[in-house]
């Protein structure tokens, strides 16, 4: 009860300076950016029985608390990614997606790269090294930690890497070089921290980003995922206690105890169809609902191949950079590259 006082009296009191303050234009998002932080330290520092949203990751309204932070991370961290360089697109994809999020990143690309391929391929890498952080991606935040996430994610990455001649085709983007890691340098301790506590460094980059852009990015938040993710989550927490997903959890487990090889790889697939027809986000708190007890303590090497199809099937950030049409096909060859891991993987466990 005293953390959960301490925790509820100092949210209380960040967002009432911060609206009382005055000077400030965004001071009304500042209240709001306090208030997200205290209720994610509320719900990691609470007991189960106090908490109001319940466990991190456990119960569906802490997950919604997580993602609606997640979101709020990208459109924020996108005003502080810089300028993409010219010659190492490739090398921006991969920290972008891994430090700002996959949607953010693609959406930095998109505005950079004129050449649809090229975009395509940047917007898949960054899509693939979004599995190497807890904030990269919404799978690594609700289904599976990055450690059991960077064999599909480098060759995801290596599938899609733009090479050659076409890694010098960047219109736009920063002529030298050199500048371009500086703002993305103080980004990789939230990420080393997503590692192992990826709600803390959520919380802790949100606060960062927004100081150092002054909410710029604001102006990037869409709420209508927003209204579409509360609304999934509130129909997966209703599937799950009416027991309407617990025949998906036992064919699941009757899967992984009959076939255990077969396991991995249809389990990616059926979260890369999830994320293809729902999008990233929604379909990685369908997959954190799956895998609610008492599937995962019985079979949780399940949660990385779900988690790696969940990340690598979403279509978001391909969509975002506008080169669909030029990138499907290695988006394929991403999913049949993880697919091959998820075999082989489920072959030699």
């Amino acid at each position: 009860m005293a953390a959960f006082a301490l925790v509820a009296g100092v949210t209380g009191g960040a967002a009432a300076m911060s609206l009382l303050a005055g000077r400030a234009r965004w001071g009304w998002a500042w209240a709001l950016i306090w208030a997200a932080v205290g209720v994610g330290a509320l719900i990691m520092l609470s007991p189960p029985q106090l908490s109001p949203l319940g466990i991190a990751g456990e119960l569906s309204a802490g997950r919604l608390a997580l993602l609606f932070g997640w979101y709020l991370y990208g459109a924020l961290s996108r005003e502080a990614a810089g300028r993409i360089p010219r010659r190492h697109l490739g090398a921006f994809a991969l920290l972008g997606g891994a430090l700002l999020g996959d949607l953010a990143a693609a959406a930095v690309i998109a505005g950079a790269v004129q050449d649809k391929r090229l975009a395509a391929r940047a917007a898949l890498v960054a899509s693939a090294a979004g599995l190497l952080t807890g904030v990269g991606t919404a799978a690594t935040l609700l289904v599976a930690s990055p450690g059991a996430l960077i064999a599909p994610a480098a060759l995801a990455i290596a599938v899609a890497w733009p090479r050659g001649a076409e890694a010098g085709a960047v219109s736009g983007g920063d002529g030298e070089d050199g500048p371009w890691l500086r703002p993305l340098a103080p980004l990789a301790l939230i990420g080393l921290l997503s590692l192992w506590q990826a709600p803390l460094a959520l919380a802790l980059g949100i606060v960062f980003v927004g100081w150092r852009t002054r909410l710029a990015g604001l102006k990037h938040l869409d709420w209508r995922p927003l209204v579409l993710l509360a609304a999934v989550t509130v129909a997966a927490w209703a599937a799950w206690r009416s027991g309407a997903l617990w025949s998906a959890e036992w064919g699941i487990a009757w899967l992984a105890s009959r076939a255990p090889g077969l396991a991995e790889p249809l389990l990616l697939l059926v979260g890369a169809l999830i994320a293809a027809l729902g999008g990233e986000p929604a379909a990685a708190l369908v997959g954190a609902e799956i895998l609610q007890a008492p599937l995962y303590p019985r079979f949780p090497e399940l949660a990385g191949p779900l988690a790696a199809g969940l990340g690598l099937g979403g279509l978001g950030p391909l969509l975002i950079s506008g080169g669909w049409r030029a990138g499907w096909r290695i988006w394929l060859g991403q999913l049949t590259a993880a697919v091959l891991w998820a075999a082989a993987w489920g072959a030699l466990r």
